[in-house]
């Protein structure tokens, strides 16, 4: 849109009209003297279209997009800080004084019986704490606490003998599902001998009387730990998988869940006080440490 001008002749005379793209020489009606009048601005048709251009709700959409994109990295930078900073799995650090009095206690619980409680005391917010700030053989008596705190919370309520009184008085159908409900993922405790058969496989000596059963306890992963074809006195504690009559025989075996093997090193009761069973205990933690 043309823009006007306003001048003043030299004679005083008032003088106006509309500027061109090109200057003009315009003479004074009054006294005839000719006036240069500016041409129209250069730059006034480029700068016109501009502003208005960003007012268009189409020219918002790109610094938007730009501002959420860097808005979108910085939290996710901000996430991955976090966890890169975080321990793995949610545990929570503490202080390697504050580890070992929970150990200490836990390990107190186990001796007095109350094995839920010292769990408990192993745990924070249900979770195993991280244990960056203690030594390898602390955290390895740490982990040997906590398996034995969770073994023995899962005691069998029944010893093996009567547990095998149960499946020979039931027809095998019923026994299998009593079994699964009743008894499979319970632990047992035997305190007796250790030692290899002719056929290379580890074997536990246990007194059944008259009970005809053998407790298959080669493939449990922590006897890789026994040095030497034995035999060797322990106090080994598992969890049941299977408890059923096999060939030949047939002979009731007594089968358990593979990594699920503790040896019990903490002096609980009925062990506590048994000087044979505390220099069993000494030699097993001998094992654990190689």
């Amino acid at each position: 849109m043309p823009t006007a001008f306003h001048l003043t002749c030299v004679c005083g005379a008032p003088i106006s009209g509309e500027r061109r793209t090109v200057h003009q020489l315009v003479p004074c009606p009054r006294c005839g003297e000719t006036n240069f009048v500016f041409p129209e601005s250069p730059w006034k048709k480029a700068e016109t279209p501009s502003v208005r251009q960003t007012l268009r709700p189409r020219d918002w959409v790109l610094p938007l997009a730009a501002t959420a994109l860097a808005l979108a990295t910085l939290v996710f930078l901000y996430q991955w800080f976090l966890t890169a900073r975080s321990p793995p799995g949610g545990v929570t650090v503490m202080s390697q004084q504050a580890l070992l009095e929970r150990m200490g206690t836990a390990e107190k619980l186990i001796i007095e019986g109350n094995f839920r409680q010292a769990m408990l005391e192993l745990e924070v917010a249900g979770k195993e704490p991280d244990l960056g700030t203690l030594s390898a053989d602390k955290r390895q008596q740490w982990r040997q606490i906590s398996r034995q705190a969770a073994l023995l919370a899962e005691l069998s309520p029944e010893p093996i003998e009567e547990i095998l009184r149960h499946a020979a008085s039931v027809r095998e159908a019923e026994w299998l599902e009593d079994f699964k409900h009743r008894y499979r993922g319970k632990s047992l405790i035997f305190q007796a001998e250790l030692r290899r058969s002719a056929q290379g496989r580890w074997e536990l000596r246990y007194p059944f009387g008259s009970i005809k059963a053998r407790l298959a306890v080669e493939d449990l992963q922590i006897l890789q730990r026994v040095p030497g074809p034995g035999p060797e006195p322990v106090i080994l504690g598992a969890r049941l998988e299977s408890v059923r009559l096999e060939p030949p025989g047939p002979t009731w075996v007594v089968r358990f869940q593979q990594d699920s093997g503790v040896f019990v090193t903490t002096p609980f009761w009925p062990v506590a006080g048994d000087a044979d069973a505390e220099k069993t205990q000494k030699r097993m933690l001998e094992w654990l440490h190689k």
